[in-house]
C-alpha cells in the first residue's frame, strides 16, 4: 500500500507520496537545498491512519528542484454599456520540490531512494568510454589516410616526370 501525508504550504493542503514531485507558492530557498515542512496534517503508514488535531509532529524532508512561474493568466474585466475595459495579466511564482521524506517521531516510515543515479553514471562511464574508442579509430584512420594521400602524391610526381 502506498505511504502518503497530507501537508499544509500556502493556504492550501497537499497530499504528497516519498518520490513524487509538487508544486507549492514559492519558497525563499535556494535549488538543490533540502525543505523541511513542519504543517503536517495527517500520514497513512499503510496500515493506520494518523490524523492531527490540526497538526501531528511529523516533518517532511523535500529537495528543491526549480524554481519558475506558471502560465500567464489573462483577467480581462467589461462593463456593458459604459464602453469600460480592463485587461490585467499574471503568472503565479512557484517551487517544485521531490518528496524524500517522511517522517512520525523521529522514525522514518518512507525514504525515496534513487535508483537514476546509478543508470546515469553507467551511462556516462559507457558514452565515454565509446568517444575514446571512436578517437582512437579516427586518430589511426588519419594516419592511415596521410600515407594513402603521400603515396599519391609521390606517384603523381613521378609520373610528371
Amino acid at each position: 500500500m502506498l505511504k502518503y501525508a497530507i501537508i499544509k504550504s500556502g493556504g492550501k493542503q497537499i497530499k504528497v507520496n516519498v518520490g513524487s514531485a509538487i508544486w507549492v507558492e514559492k519558497l525563499n530557498s535556494e535549488i538543490g537545498s533540502e525543505y523541511i515542512f513542519t504543517n503536517v496534517l495527517a500520514i497513512y503508514d499503510g496500515q493506520n491512519l494518523i490524523a492531527g488535531t490540526p497538526k501531528i509532529d511529523a516533518k517532511i524532508k523535500a529537495r528543491i528542484q526549480k524554481q519558475g512561474k506558471n502560465k500567464k493568466l489573462i483577467i480581462f474585466r467589461t462593463k456593458q454599456k459604459s464602453n469600460w475595459k480592463r485587461k490585467q495579466g499574471h503568472r503565479q511564482p512557484y517551487t517544485r520540490l521531490l518528496v524524500e521524506e517522511i517522517i512520525y517521531k523521529d522514525q522514518v516510515i518512507d525514504k525515496y531512494i534513487d535508483n537514476n543515479d546509478d543508470k546515469k553514471n553507467k551511462i556516462k562511464e559507457i558514452t565515454t568510454n565509446q568517444k575514446l574508442i571512436e578517437k582512437k579509430i579516427d586518430q589511426s584512420d588519419l594516419k592511415k589516410a596521410d600515407k594513402i594521400k603521400t603515396n599519391d602524391i609521390d606517384q603523381k610526381q613521378k609520373d610528371q616526370k
